[in-house]
């Protein structure tokens, strides 16, 4: 296709070519891919610490293109001392927390 005819062919668009040429299609009628898992995940982390790893457990189950197998939780090093963690327990603490973040998600089985 000639450089003539993709522009004529692009102004012929349902919003003349402005769409296409500057990626501002409406969010209602932007055509989704279907996406398959091709990945098989498993998750660590140790929850109980700080909330980057809740965070970036939530991310990942969110993800269309791998299936998350296994999510477990690590205890926290002692050395750390978290303030209101039971270190000697922060495998237990994290799971609980990793169970919660699970349960308010609602994700699908």
């Amino acid at each position: 296709m000639k450089r003539r005819e993709f522009c004529t062919a692009l102004a012929a668009t349902p919003y003349g070519g402005r769409a296409l040429a500057q990626g501002d299609t409406p969010a209602h009628e932007a055509r989704r891919i279907p996406q398959k898992a091709s990945r098989r995940v498993i998750i660590d982390n140790d929850f109980a610490g700080d909330p980057d790893g809740l965070v970036a457990a939530a991310h990942q189950l969110l993800q269309a293109k791998t299936q998350t197998v296994l999510i477990t939780a690590s205890a926290l090093l002692p050395k750390l001392k978290v303030p209101g963690v039971d270190m000697a327990a922060s495998a237990t603490q994290g799971q609980a927390l990793a169970q919660d973040m699970l349960r308010r998600m609602a994700l699908p089985e």
